[in-house]
């Protein structure tokens, strides 16, 4: 995760710069957003399973 928050903190600076446009980089944060969400959902319960036997 630390990679993706340095990655955005760089896309920032760019926008920042006139480098880059808010709306590609809020396309971007979107794809990997729906992307680490859908392997979220994808594994929901076996991360359920193992939060609870941590408790």
């Amino acid at each position: 995760m630390k990679k993706l928050t340095r990655h955005f903190e760089i896309e920032m600076e760019r926008i920042r710069e006139k480098k880059l446009t808010e709306e590609k980089v809020l396309k971007e944060a979107e794809k990997a957003l729906i992307k680490i969400l859908e392997k979220f959902k994808k594994n929901e319960k076996s991360i359920g399973k193992e939060t609870h036997s941590n408790l």
